[in-house]
């Protein structure tokens, strides 16, 4: 879990990650797939809250997960 833009959290479910890296390829700043293929989080801040939301709505797996700063979660 990193802290993102807005106030957001971002935690990658490494467990339900898929590989499909539809999230590296929607926020290459912000997740890449090691050399496992399970997503790995960088720089979450390097992008708005709405490209984070983007790249989590295609992840097929529901591995990207978004908290408020207060901890309630607002995807998936």
């Amino acid at each position: 879990m990193k802290p993102g833009p807005d106030g957001v959290r971002v935690i990658v479910d490494r467990v339900a990650c898929i590989g499909a890296a539809d999230c590296v390829a929607a926020a290459p700043t912000v997740f890449k797939l090691d050399h496992t293929r399970r997503v790995t989080l960088l720089e979450p801040q390097s992008v708005d809250a709405r490209a984070i939301r983007r790249a989590a709505e295609r992840c097929p797996a529901d591995a990207i997960i978004i908290e408020s700063a207060t901890g309630e979660q607002i995807y998936p």
